[in-house]
Formats: C-alpha cells, structure tokens, sequence
C-alpha cells in the first residue's frame, strides 16, 4: 500500500516512507521536520499528533477515527472504511474485504485535499 501509493506521487524524494528509529525522541525529532504525516493509526500518528504535524491517518476496520480523532480539526483527519461503504452491505464483509475498501487512489485524494491546507504546498500559478 504504502509503495503503491510512493509511486502515486512519482517517487517523490521528500516522501519517506519507511522509517526506522532507535528513540521515541528520534522518531519526535524526525516528524518534527516533516510538513506532514500520512499513515496507519497508531503511536507514530499519535507523537505527529502531539506535535501538531498536520496529519492524515488510515483506520483498521477495528478502529474507530470517532474514538481517536479530534473532531472537526482539519489539522488532523482520517478515513476508515466505514467512510467508503457505509451501507447494510459493509456489515456483511470480511475484515480483510472492509480493509481493501481503502485504496491508495482514495488516500491519495484525501491528502491532496489536505495539502491544501498547507501553504507551501499551495501551486504558484
């Protein structure tokens, strides 16, 4: 998911996408230099959170964004699968089927929505 969705973007060398540090601090310190963080919810989203990285997340069918998203803080969103299908069908789908309903094309949407919200990545016309 997370090459698919490198490739999206042309291979953008400002785009790391994987990380391995050592410290909490050295993962704190890393994100602190990034303009944004896109991911699975979880510990590194929260510390991005933390910091107030502007931040987009990817929710588990088991996870709930309503249980660990702000609400209404454009600063820091996610999708969930629910958000894709939210009708009677959803119910009947595997975990792995209700995970697959987020693809890459649809992440990728959401965060050039976001980066709207951050100036520098507002195109110069």
């Amino acid at each position: 998911f997370a090459k698919k969705f490198h490739e999206e973007l042309n291979w953008d060398k400002r785009i790391i996408s994987d990380i391995n540090t050592k410290s909490i601090r050295e993962l704190g310190a890393l994100l602190s230099n990034c303009d944004m963080f896109v991911g699975n919810e979880g510990g590194p989203r929260h510390l991005a959170q933390a910091i107030d990285i502007p931040s987009f997340s990817i929710f588990s069918p088991g996870s709930s964004k309503r249980d660990w998203l702000s609400r209404d803080n454009k600063r820091h969103e996610g999708i969930e699968p629910k958000d894709v299908l939210s009708d009677k069908t959803y119910d009947d789908l595997s975990y792995e089927e209700k995970y697959r309903l987020i693809t890459p094309d649809i992440v990728l949407e959401k965060v050039r929505e976001k980066m709207e919200l951050v100036p520098k990545y507002i195109e110069k016309k």
